[in-house]
């Protein structure tokens, strides 16, 4: 984008689409930073009794809009669990942000969580390349 920005300059819409796409691309490098930089910190492990479900929300409804994404949640009845609320939500946002990172147009993520055979389980998936 940046080397066709001199040959289409005059473009008001190339000009917008280059500042939008420039702007989403820090962004998202903004966020790998951050992500980075948690893990490097070693956060003390903190349990409390957490509702997974509820976290799973959180995180969704705090996470900007995914223009071009489908988001569909899946969230079964559950059984309180004892969790870092904090390292739990971390952990969704990155599943659900490089789900999305790895997507092109028209791709699906979708968040489920379940009770089965004595765990709670918490599922991530995607239609993208990886």
């Amino acid at each position: 984008m940046l080397k066709n920005l001199p040959v289409h300059f005059a473009d008001p819409a190339f000009r917008e689409d280059a500042l939008r796409g420039i702007g989403n691309t820090a962004r998202r490098i903004d966020e790998m930073i951050g992500r980075l930089s948690a893990l490097r910190q070693r956060p003390g492990f903190k349990p409390v009794e957490a509702d997974l479900n509820q976290l799973v929300s959180e995180v969704l409804d705090r996470l900007e809009e995914m223009p071009h994404v489908e988001l569909t949640t899946e969230l079964q009845p559950l059984p309180g669990i004892l969790a870092d609320r904090e390292q739990i939500q971390s952990v969704v946002t990155n599943l659900v942000v490089n789900a999305r990172d790895a997507l092109g147009s028209g791709g699906s993520i979708c968040v489920r969580t379940e009770h089965t055979g004595g765990s709670v389980v918490l599922t991530v998936t995607d239609n993208g390349c990886g």
